[in-house]
């Protein structure tokens, strides 16, 4: 960080710039910054040198901002709320603070967790966003390097150590099979062992549920499809007579969109938890603490 030019810069002066650009007075931005006018003026004076640039121009209507005082304007509105928090260590406001956060999400947490969390953290005048991205092999390393703030994805032994990880909820997984398997109310595991089943996985031949269920059986599925997403998982199974292992909620959100049957899987297939994971440097930031606390009680409202 080169902060050679930053050491020489009177961070004060941006601050009456951003009042007096949103006051367009003076008087007015004297009163807000309890300055007499005069001073105000000296320190306006000392921001235009700065900038290289007449920053404002009196016209017949007022002050008019340049193109330059206009960038900087949309800049400070949200560096300076920042600074503020980190100097005040007050609560993060998402009604003046802008901050985009970045959330890496398969299909199933974006359609069954996205909109509550939406609800929550996207509000009229607020200033907060979010990107779900798609969760992908890379998903360690983009927490580690900050590309992504926070993952949600199924808890196992993957997860490196070095993250921060809250556990979510619970869900169970159901079998996806062809209307035509009317008389199968649930899946034996022999049953389900031999039968052929489409993969629902981003980068490799494993699910992580149920596949890592089903090794500690000794048994492995036989991988006949595989898919990216559990929604393109349902609408294979309609076209073959493949079994796609999903989610219970997702299951009960989109299969009757289709003409298949979603029965109960092998009673050895247990429920497994879903968690999310962010790394430790954003532990302490208000900011993402409330990111976190809004993901928490929308995970609660599943």
């Amino acid at each position: 960080m080169n902060t050679s030019q930053l050491r020489q810069v009177d961070l004060n002066l941006l601050v009456v710039f951003a009042v007096f650009a949103e006051e367009r007075s003076v008087s007015a931005a004297a009163t807000r910054l309890l300055l007499t006018q005069s001073a105000v003026s000296r320190a306006l004076n000392r921001i235009r040198t700065m900038f290289k640039d007449d920053l404002f121009i009196r016209g017949k209507g007022g002050y008019e901002l340049t193109p330059n005082a206009v960038r900087l304007l949309k800049e400070l509105e949200v560096v300076l709320p920042r600074i503020d928090r980190l100097v005040r260590g007050t609560e993060f406001d998402p009604l003046r603070e802008e901050v985009v956060f970045k959330i890496a999400c398969t299909d199933y947490s974006i359609s069954i967790l996205g909109p509550h969390i939406t609800r929550r953290v996207i509000s009229p005048g607020g200033k907060a966003s979010v990107w779900f991205v798609a969760f992908s092999e890379s998903v360690y390393r983009d927490l580690e390097q900050g590309h992504v703030d926070l993952a949600f994805q199924v808890h196992e032994e993957r997860i490196p150590v070095t993250l921060a990880t809250e556990k979510l909820f619970e869900e169970e997984m159901v079998c996806i099979v062809p209307a035509s398997w009317t008389k199968l109310s649930r899946l034996s595991l022999n049953r389900y062992a031999a039968s052929g089943h489409i993969i629902v996985s981003l980068h490799d031949s494993v699910q992580a549920f149920p596949d890592k269920a089903l090794q500690r059986h000794g048994i492995k599925r036989k991988s006949l499809l595989r898919v990216p997403h559990f929604l393109a998982a349902l609408e294979c199974v309609e076209a073959t007579d493949l079994v796609a292992t999903v989610p219970k909620r997702f299951a009960d959100k989109y299969a009757r969109h289709f003409h298949v049957r979603v029965i109960a899987p092998p009673k050895e297939l247990a429920r497994y938890e879903y968690w999310m994971a962010w790394h430790p440097r954003l532990n302490s930031d208000s900011a993402h603490q409330w990111l976190r606390r809004e993901v928490r009680q929308a995970a609660r409202s599943l």
